[in-house]
């Protein structure tokens, strides 16, 4: 094996490990605001964007709500996307109870992306690698 083809392996598997680590750091992330998170009606106020790679723009929805102590919170939904969100449509969210601008979206647009999506890709390119590297050598 080539140093070229031994870089782009590493890389491969780097890559790879990254999306399994950040669909295990989701699992672990939701898992924690299921447990001890809050439940509230929210609705989205606007979608922020951002620009990314390659001149593509992300959106992040905008969720306004109130605490059970009704204090009014404007918060930043952690699931973007190419295309912006509706403005004016409920969600249900669950939020930090020690700070609520940490939230998740339960139901509703802007619904969380499912780890399993960061998992598959992460096991998807392991499989490539190991196959590739069992046809090569």
């Amino acid at each position: 094996m080539g140093v070229f083809a031994a870089v782009v392996a590493v890389a491969w598997a780097v890559i790879a490990l990254l999306c399994l680590l950040a669909g295990v750091r989701r699992i672990v992330w939701s898992e924690r605001l299921r447990r001890s998170g809050i439940e509230a009606a929210g609705t989205i106020v606007e979608s922020q964007f951002r620009s990314g790679f390659a001149g593509r723009v992300w959106y992040r929805p905008v969720v306004s709500f109130r605490t059970q102590g009704g204090q009014r919170i404007l918060a930043l939904g952690p699931v973007r996307r190419r295309s912006a969100y509706p403005r004016r449509a409920p969600v249900l969210i669950r939020y930090r109870a020690g700070k609520p601008t940490v939230i998740e979206i339960v139901d509703g647009p802007g619904e969380g992306p499912s780890p399993a999506g960061y998992l598959f890709a992460g096991l998807l390119l392991l499989v490539v690698l190991v196959t590739f590297a069992a046809a090569v050598g």
